[in-house]
């Protein structure tokens, strides 16, 4: 179980380790192919490397959610609607503004277009890589491996909070803070449902936000 649980942390490493240091550095990547590089990478690889570890990907919460009960999906859209208010306060900070002052380059349509882009090459392949592969991931190998159900899903929420903030350490200090909070929360809906589904599409709705308090 160590060398595999090994071979994934390490793998989810240098892939991000590819998009963060040379990705984003090679001009022929990061002016050229350096989004479809950036996607094909965090999809792939780690996905070989779990498929060549045993791991099914229908083990990778890539199913259909869970339906929540109304009580309880009533909860989870007032948290959802907390969660909004709290990003739109945050997004507003000037602290945190001035962190982006440079994002406002080129007119609307210039940037709709560069956002889809991140969107799609950064922010949902993000969700796969973290919120499946890593958490999904690690659950799947410690279970495997002797350790109860509930001790795996917490060292696999653990794994991937470290993860996440880690590669947030160059962003705002605003930002890599709310994801000691988020990630976890993130996570927990991911095991909670059954699907990463969930979780992503939170993702992308506080993307959109950004996009509007940041880059309009």
């Amino acid at each position: 179980m160590e060398r595999r649980l090994l071979a994934l942390i390490v793998t989810v490493l240098l892939v991000q380790g590819f998009v963060r240091y040379w990705g984003q550095v090679d001009p022929a990547l990061r002016f050229g192919s350096f989004f479809y590089a950036t996607a094909g990478v965090r999809l792939l690889v780690p996905l070989a490397v779990l498929l060549a570890l045993g791991v099914s990907w229908r083990q990778l919460g890539f199913g259909r959610p869970r339906v929540p009960r109304s009580r309880e999906a009533a909860r989870l859209f007032a948290g959802f609607v907390v969660v909004t208010v709290l990003a739109l306060v945050l997004m507003q900070l000037e602290a945190y503004r001035s962190a982006y002052s440079g994002v406002r380059v080129g007119d609307l349509g210039s940037r709709l277009q560069r956002f889809a882009a991140f969107a799609l090459s950064t922010t949902i392949p993000w969700e796969i890589l973290h919120r499946g592969y890593l958490l999904h991931g690690v659950r799947e190998l410690c279970t495997r491996g002797g350790i109860d159900t509930n001790r795996s899903a917490t060292l696999a929420i653990a794994f991937t909070l470290c993860f996440e903030v880690l590669f947030h350490l160059t962003k705002p200090a605003l930002e890599a803070l709310a994801l000691v909070v988020g990630s976890p929360v993130l996570s927990w809906l991911a095991f909670r449902y059954r699907s990463i589904w969930i979780p992503l599409l939170i993702h992308v709705w506080i993307e959109g936000l950004w996009f509007v308090a940041i880059w309009l």
